[in-house]
């Protein structure tokens, strides 16, 4: 009997003191990846990973003995566990490559996916460049210019030329993993593409090689659904949301008072077919254009397509003089003050682009910005012309709310390549690249993160908890408790049978 009621406590004492046990913390949702195998993990299909789909630019050998030209390269997976240099792995086993021997090459691959409409999205990836005329291990060449982007087409448009493509700025990640990204708004129909560049043409190596890897398409900010407008037409069919482009048949334009014959980009117009409407070899156009992508052109733009005869102004007509008038004697003139020259103003760069920077703190440092990282106060961002080294702008990062996230842009930059450097606060360390490489285009902004964690000497401020320590502190907590009843429970038996 008395065996009896010491089981019953027992019993008893489990059911209150279970629910007194910590219990797991729910860790916040991810932001889900609409995009599928990101990661390139699994294999097939015609670019080497499934659910991507190669594409590819071809133009043909100049006669001039250039290498501004494009040859389809090929695409494969790149895997660890097939004898692949980890060095061209970012994450997980496998990555994506696209390779071509010594003939240069413009191409990537894509996925069309379904997004909510209306919704802003960002588009991020991992790239490394490799261009060298040995063998692995040799460095990449970084003498050999290599620009990846990344774009995003709102529409769902399976056409990676496409004008409404929105691309990131370029981005040159020799011997280093360098994330790009571009944001976009998802149209109306819930589609949108998601395309990854690479552009070695000018050059030739033996290897000239991309890889990528760790895609995502996440959405940032759910926006609100756009509506379509309703049909006008009578007809049983749905009227058409834009009219049809019509393009205006080519004239070749009148050489300005320099003598340059300009061009002002349309829409639907390629570097190729305004060439071959000018007259010239794509090679041709880019020598009048050193500065111009011809690959990524923009509505409005302005390209050098010849040079003429520079256009005389027309003289004004002078009035003829009066043979009977008098001849009047000129009147001495008052001598002019100096002219003061006008004080100096910040000139507004024409077609400005801006690029702009995160720096966070890199908690668990994966070299992701996961979810719950926050922003990293007093690190130090500094922007440096890529041919001299020379500072430009410096800003020191600031303190904010993930949803308000405090990014700095640097704003009104000449079109070019810039290198933007990263200084983490005192106590912390790096987790990726601390300086890249990137492309401002005009009218158009460029994004980059870097991430730093604290080191083992501490910093100012402890980082919150990962979500994987709170939920390991309280399991090994409830473990605890429940070991300690056990315990319990097993004394009080020997001590019953002893009596």
């Amino acid at each position: 009997m008395k065996r009896l009621q010491v089981l019953s406590l027992l019993v008893i004492a489990l059911l209150v003191l279970a629910p007194l046990a910590p219990q797991a913390e729910a860790a916040p949702l991810a932001q889900t990846n609409l995009l599928i195998n990101g990661g390139f993990e699994s294999g097939g299909g015609s670019s080497g990973t499934a659910n991507w789909l190669p594409w590819w630019a071809e133009s043909a050998k100049p006669a001039d003995g250039s290498f501004n030209y494009a040859y389809r390269p090929s695409w494969n997976q790149e895997s660890l566990s097939a004898g692949a240099a980890s060095a061209f792995v970012y994450a997980g086993n496998s990555s994506q490559r696209v390779v071509n021997n010594w003939d240069p090459w413009w191409a990537g691959v894509k996925q069309v996916v379904t997004a909510p409409a209306g919704a802003r999205v960002r588009f991020t990836v991992y790239a490394r460049a490799w261009a060298a005329a040995e063998n692995w291990p040799t460095p990449s060449d970084t003498a050999v210019p290599v620009s990846v982007r990344v774009g995003l087409e709102p529409n769902g448009s399976e056409n990676q030329f496409a004008s409404t493509v929105v691309w990131s700025g370029g981005i040159a990640p020799h011997n280093t993993w360098q994330a790009v990204s571009v944001e976009a708004t998802v149209g109306a129909g819930g589609k949108v593409l998601a395309v990854i560049s690479a552009d070695y043409r000018g050059s030739s190596r033996l290897f000239l090689s991309a890889v990528f890897d760790e895609a995502s398409l996440v959405v940032i900010d759910q926006g609100t659904a756009p509506t379509s407008p309703p049909p006008t037409n009578s007809g049983g069919g749905a009227a058409p949301t834009q009219p049809p482009v019509t393009r205006a048949p080519f004239v070749l334009p009148t050489p300005g008072p320099d003598g340059n014959i300009v061009y002002t980009v349309q829409a639907g117009d390629t570097g190729w077919s305004i060439a071959a409407n000018a007259g010239l070899t794509l090679a041709q156009l880019q020598t009048l254009n050193p500065n111009a992508n011809l690959g990524l052109l923009f509505v409005g733009q302005t390209l050098v397509i010849g040079q003429g005869q520079p256009s005389q102004p027309t003289a004004a007509p002078q009035p003829t003089a009066d043979p009977n008038a008098a001849t009047a004697t000129p009147e001495a003139q008052p001598t002019a003050a100096p002219t003061q020259p006008a004080p100096a103003t910040e000139v507004a760069v024409t077609n400005a682009g801006k690029m702009c920077v995160r720096l966070y703190d890199d908690v668990n440092g994966n070299a992701l910005r996961d979810v719950n990282e926050t922003p990293l106060a007093g690190g130090q961002l500094t922007l440096l012309d890529a041919a001299t080294g020379a500072p430009l702008q410096t800003h020191t990062t600031v303190a904010g709310a993930i949803e308000t996230w405090p990014e700095h842009c640097f704003e009104n930059l000449a079109p070019g390549v810039y290198t933007i450097a990263s200084a983490p606060p005192a106590g912390y360390n790096p987790t990726t690249a601390n300086n890249a490489q990137l492309e401002v285009l005009a009218n158009q902004s460029v994004n980059i993160e870097f991430g730093a964690q604290v080191g083992s000497g501490g910093a100012v401020t402890n980082p919150p908890a990962s979500n994987s320590n709170t939920m390991r502190t309280a399991l090994f907590g409830a473990v605890g408790v429940m070991l300690l009843l056990l315990a319990a429970g097993v004394g009080a038996f020997l001590f019953l049978r002893q009596r």
